[in-house]
């Protein structure tokens, strides 16, 4: 851990800032009335008060001891007659150790019982340096790079901690994770740019990219892509079946409300209503994983719904986007796997695919806007809205997300006879080539696989 270089010293760095040794006097510790167990408590948190006044007995039966410094602040502690509660106002000593572990803005910590102030403060301060880095996690799952620098900058440490094993965090789409570092995090949600510059901050961290090195083969260990391959299995299967009930849905099984709305009714117990819930709940199953080795998603889920949708237009959903079976396809299944996108592909989609494609490749910042156009066809005009809370969205119901050169446009359907369909599912697959590429940069010494991956990607 971080604090094990820290620990050792800093009874003694308390010591040397009071000019007073760590405990008083035994024929002090005499006059209190508390036991052995007590003691450490009491004389870790008047380490650096010298003067101890004699304790005064009140009426309570309570006793309390004050202590002054004229270079720290005042404090005091009331020691109860049952031992059992020791309360104190905020005192230096504290503040001393986090500012010499550069936790200023860490809350202040006391002593409670007969646990000595100095493990009551490394647990506390260790579990808000772990609450840190849960809002680190957070935050590159999220997408949000600035406020991952940011926390890098004030404290680089985090960058070497490690999530412990039975917790995890939750990014926007819902899904479930502990890939235990910053670092493998990144890598795991394939935000390849918040790779790199985490990757750069560990390297300036430990002079040598090592670190680096042993957490990409932490996250993507020999056999990691067979295992991704076996747990989305079902799902693609389940698709498939899907498509079919869809294609030979019965009359009345789906239904359209039309112009202007669009909006669908799946005739509970069909077999479409089954299939589908089956879909969802598996999806919904994978997000409830919590994900510690390979990829948060699999994007060939997403690929291979555009082409089916692309494939089949016309002979399995009537060669029309206003045919209910379209509509169902676009809306209830490309828009539900939308759903469960990592943030950083949503914010390729909200800032264009093609954009997002041509900035990964010239190495510019990614877009991180969240906000798409939706679509409203009884107003005949488009508002913006935001991406997230899902628990607020109607996407995967009502609308799939289209993304043209610059944005993203929430459709109740689209037709794959356009060409802007063709440059949108082109753009697609390009984007997730682009960033096949961008991720082979971070494969230990495997720069051929570099080369390769670019002569592939165009």
């Amino acid at each position: 851990m971080f604090f094990s270089r820290e620990y050792d010293g800093i009874m003694l760095a308390m010591q040397e800032q009071a000019g007073s040794p760590a405990f008083a006097s035994e024929e002090e510790k005499k006059s209190l009335p508390y036991d052995a167990a007590n003691e450490a408590t009491i004389f870790h948190l008047i380490a650096n008060d010298p003067e101890p006044i004699a304790p005064v007995e009140e009426e309570t039966k309570s006793h309390t001891l004050e202590y002054k410094n004229p270079s720290l602040s005042r404090k005091q502690c009331i020691i109860e007659s049952n031992n059992t509660k020791v309360t104190e106002e905020p005192i230096a000593p504290i503040d001393l150790i986090n500012s010499m572990l550069e936790y200023d803005d860490f809350d202040s910590v006391i002593g409670h019982g007969a646990v000595p102030l100095v493990s009551t403060l490394f647990n506390s301060i260790k579990t808000q340096k772990d609450a840190r880095l849960k809002e680190l996690l957070t935050a590159i799952v999220n997408g949000e790079p600035d406020i991952v620098e940011a926390m890098l900058e004030r404290d680089p440490s985090l960058l070497l901690e490690k999530l412990d094993e039975d917790d995890y965090v939750t990014a926007l789409s819902g899904q479930k994770s502990n890939n235990a570092a910053a670092y493998r995090t990144a890598l795991a949600v394939e935000d390849s740019q918040m790779a790199a510059m985490i990757k750069n901050k560990l390297f300036e961290l430990t002079g040598n990219n090592d670190a680096a090195n042993a957490q990409y083969r932490e996250q993507f260990p020999d056999g990691w892509a067979a295992d991704e391959a076996k747990r989305w299995a079902p799902v693609f299967t389940t698709l498939d079946t899907l498509t079919t009930v869809i294609r030979d849905a019965k009359p009345g099984d789906i239904s359209s409300s039309g112009n202007p709305e669009y909006k669908l009714t799946v005739r509970e117990g069909s077999d479409v209503a089954v299939v589908l819930a089956q879909f969802r709940a598996q999806l919904d199953a994978l997000l409830d994983e919590v994900v510690t080795t390979g990829r948060h998603f699999n994007p060939n889920l997403l690929w291979k719904a555009f082409q089916i949708y692309h494939d089949h237009f016309r002979d399995y959903f009537g060669g029309d986007w206003k045919d209910p079976r379209a509509m169902l396809f676009w809306q209830q299944i490309i828009g539900t796997i939308q759903r469960r996108l990592p943030v950083n592909y949503v914010q390729a989609f909200c800032d264009g695919l093609y954009t997002t494609k041509e900035k990964l490749r010239n190495n510019q910042p990614q877009g991180r806007s969240l906000k798409i156009e939706l679509g409203n066809m009884l107003q005949q005009s488009w508002v913006p809205t935001d991406f997230y809370p899902l628990s607020l969205s109607r996407l995967g119901f009502d609308y799939a997300i289209f993304a043209d050169v610059t944005h993203g446009d929430g459709l109740p359907g689209t037709s794959c006879r356009s060409r802007a369909w063709q440059a949108f599912r082109r753009h697609f697959r390009s984007l997730c080539k682009s960033k096949t590429v961008c991720m082979q940069t971070f494969v230990p010494h495997q720069s051929q696989n570099v080369r390769s991956a670019q002569r592939f990607a165009r």
